[in-house]
């Protein structure tokens, strides 16, 4: 009997001594949860999120406890080093000499430096944009200024081979052409290249306030920003169906270093150029001179002849205008369509309201100088509009801007 009474006492101090560790590691477990979440603000169960602590502003999430995300600091990095290959140096060329050609020529490592070529040397930037050699620059030198228009090639031959441009990995190509913007102060250089590596355009619409950007220079400096703002055709009004000077508008304006750099989203599609002023040029600017200059060989603009109010923009207080399209308006001189233009040959009339080109519509993504500007003279688009509201389209081919 005393046997069985001091068995049943083992178990009992058996059990409570389970069950008494089991409530510690269950309280333990309760604890380091309420510490975690509530002091650390680090979930006990699911993925750790340090985005928001003070870990210097990486970015970085962990999964199971077993993967590690660094997400937008190491995208931000890859992004940088893939586009800085496509960003090449424009450089005055140095005449190489002997040292057999020199006078007092102290020694072969003097020869080495006089021939070389540093930072200091860069006159600009450029942005390579196809694989066989073109490429975009904020840069026109005035010599060539001078020479535009003439067809002299042995001349302008001759000037080009003054200037080189240098890649990445250091290889030195000559210049081969230059061709100036009519409009935009950029011109467009053709070396001697193959192979080149070249990035995607950001299209238009896909551009949004908030959005990430990171503006990178020839030393291969970034500067990370957001955009706030997209300023189109300046604060006219009245928009021209030919122009479009669209501006992106970032937290704060691009310092020194970045003026005549290159601006990126995040997967490394060339979103604008920055100029010397520090002003950031949408790529849709360029769109279509750059179509045109590959077909072509020549720059060249599309051209309908319209002036218009972008009813996507404007607050209609009465109700009585869509609130989209482009509405057919005269400027300050009273144009509203240019004599003898295409937009006047197919018909189209003051007050009328372009709705779509080409099945796409006119809103605050899509404007007409936009789409207009995807072109190239000698397009043919469809246009379809509203006149007294009655739905009507015609085909108008594109003239050249002159």
């Amino acid at each position: 009997m005393l046997s069985r009474f001091n068995n049943g006492i083992v178990w009992v101090i058996i059990l409570a001594v389970a069950f008494g560790l089991a409530g510690g590691i269950v309280g333990e477990l309760v604890a380091r949860a309420y510490i975690f979440e509530n002091t650390f603000g680090i979930p006990f169960f699911g993925d750790l999120d340090l985005s928001h602590s003070s870990n210097g502003g990486s970015s970085i999430i962990i999964r199971d406890a077993k993967k590690v995300v660094v997400e937008q600091d190491v995208k931000v990095e890859e992004t940088s080093a893939a586009v800085a290959r496509s960003i090449v140096g424009i450089f005055k060329k140095k005449a190489t000499t002997t040292l057999d050609q020199q006078k007092g020529a102290d020694n072969a490592a003097s020869q080495l430096v006089r021939n070389s070529y540093s930072t200091s040397d860069l006159l600009a930037a450029g942005f390579i944009i196809t694989s066989d050699g073109w490429l975009i620059t904020d840069f026109i030198a005035p010599e060539f200024a001078a020479l535009s228009g003439k067809s002299d090639q042995a001349a302008e031959a001759k000037l080009f081979s003054q200037y080189v441009v240098i890649s990445k990995n250091k290889t030195i190509y000559p210049v081969l052409d230059v061709v100036i913007d009519p409009v935009l102060p950029f011109s467009y250089w053709q070396i001697k290249a193959l192979d080149l590596p070249v990035r995607g355009f950001a299209k238009r619409e896909d551009m949004h306030n908030g959005q990430s950007a990171i503006a990178v220079n020839w030393q291969g400096w970034i500067s990370i920003e957001s955009i706030v703002g997209r300023k189109q055709n300046g604060a006219s009004l009245v928009q021209s169906s030919e122009v479009l000077a669209e501006e992106i508008i970032l937290t704060q304006a691009p310092m020194p270093a970045f003026r005549g750099a290159y601006l990126f989203n995040l997967n490394g599609d060339l979103m604008g150029l920055i100029d010397r002023s520090g002003k950031v040029n949408s790529i849709s600017n360029f769109n279509s001179a750059i179509a045109s200059l590959l077909k072509n060989k020549e720059i060249s603009k599309p051209y309908l002849g319209i002036n218009y109010l972008d009813l996507a923009s404007l607050y209609n207080a009465d109700k009585e205008l869509p609130g989209q399209g482009a509405l057919i308006y005269p400027d300050e001189q009273g144009v509203a369509i240019a004599k003898d233009s295409p937009a006047a040959i197919a018909g189209l009339a003051i007050g009328d309201i372009i709705v779509t080109i080409d099945n796409i519509e006119l809103n605050q993504d899509n404007d007409l100088s936009g789409i207009i500007a995807t072109h190239i003279a000698g397009d043919e688009i469809t246009v379809n509009y509203l006149r007294s509201q009655s739905s009507r389209g015609v085909k108008i081919k594109l003239g050249e801007l002159k």
